[in-house]
């Protein structure tokens, strides 16, 4: 630890021995040109309360090398769903662009802000949020590993552009019924992702969850979801979460429509040789259809019903704004649709329970008035 003049240039430098925690081997950190002396011995100070904390003043990856490096470790697949990896490889490609050359001791809250401002004009401001969620998570360890000393992702102001309304993501009762009738109308056992959608609203499922069903899992008026199917490995899995495994009660004449199709299923698998468990399968792959089939299938089944195109999770949605309109209670639905917790339910259909509050207070208004 040491502060020297350098009469050549009339300036002072400072110089901090310490240990690299990587490599065991000891370091030294030089700065100068600090005009004066206080400054020389400021940054000194600093750099050894860095050393003291236990900060590793030796690394300073590069951001991109070091995010894809926590995403491989933390955000792969099984320590998550492939869709979820598939989400952060997402947010690593936007990392590796956007920061391409930079350390992670570069960046600060400023330089972070602009980042995000940069977001606010590609993105919908909830891509956003889940960005900013990613980088923070794999920012938070960098600081655990004493690689960073602060989180810059914190105390920044997240925006973007206007994303779908939330009432454009479900479907009201009437176009629900619509799009049920165009999709049942002329269905035959070929027609694989339109069985697909009936099961989706009938239970709320996640579409990887519909793929992922076996002939054991519907026994009587009962539907058990205790796996999903990855569409990267072509392979079943685990549910999201240990709330995602669950058992629902599907409606009793829906019940039986989907027994009438297991056996004739199997009838034709066992005609086929076909050895698969597998409810749903294209007759082309023998694989559950793809996402881009299924929601193609249901454009195309929203023209014919004459309703606005959605999404295969917009089935699962209007499935649950219509039980949250119909009074079931938050922790009964978010045990049916496997969330986490009612906490995840209620920030997700946050619009409806607040619309459903408002009319609460109305009617409280109404009663009180009344009487008194």
């Amino acid at each position: 630890m040491v502060v020297k003049k350098d009469e050549k240039t009339n300036t002072y430098f400072a110089r901090v021995s310490y240990k690299d925690f990587a490599t065991g081997k000891y370091k030294r950190k030089s700065k100068y040109f600090f005009k004066r002396k206080k400054d020389a011995e400021n940054w000194e100070n600093k750099i050894k309360g860095q050393v003291v904390s236990g900060f590793n003043i030796g690394q300073n990856p590069l951001f991109p090398e070091f995010f894809k490096q926590w995403v491989k470790t933390y955000k792969s697949v099984p320590n998550v769903a492939a869709r979820t990896h598939e989400n952060y490889l997402t947010t690593q490609s936007i990392v590796e662009h956007y920061f391409k050359d930079i350390r992670i001791k570069q960046i600060n809250r400023l330089s972070y802000q602009e980042f995000l401002n940069h977001l606010s004009h590609v993105n919908a401001k909830s891509t956003n949020q889940k960005i900013n969620k990613h980088i923070r998570a794999a920012v938070r360890e960098a600081i655990r590993s004493h690689i960073a000393i602060s989180n810059f992702t914190e105390d920044v102001t997240v925006s973007g552009k206007q994303g779908q309304p939330e009432e454009e993501k479900f479907l009201s009762e009437k176009e629900i019924k619509q799009l049920m009738t165009a999709i049942k109308t002329g269905i035959d056992d070929s027609m694989v992702t339109r069985w697909m959608a009936i099961m989706q609203f009938a239970g709320g499922l996640r579409y990887s969850e519909v793929a992922g069903l076996t002939y054991s899992d519907l026994k009587d008026n009962t539907l058990r979801i205790n796996k999903a199917w990855d569409f990267s490995k072509k392979e079943l899995r685990s549910t999201k979460t240990d709330g995602s495994s669950r058992t629902i009660r599907i409606e009793p004449s829906v019940a039986n429509l989907f027994r009438s199709y297991i056996l004739r299923k199997k009838e034709r698998d066992f005609k086929e040789s076909i050895k698969n468990e597998l409810l749903f399968v294209s007759p082309y792959t023998n694989y559950p259809p793809t996402h881009a089939a299924m929601n193609k299938s249901l454009s195309n089944a929203c023209k014919r019903a004459g309703v606005d195109k959605r999404t295969s999770h917009a089935l699962r949605h209007t499935h649950v704004s219509l039980l949250l309109y119909r009074g079931m209670d938050i922790v009964s639905i978010s045990k049916r649709i496997g969330h986490a917790s009612p906490k995840t339910t209620m920030e997700e259909y946050s619009h409806i329970i607040n619309e459903l509050q408002h009319k609460s207070d109305q009617i409280s208004d109404e009663m009180v008035r009344n009487i008194l």
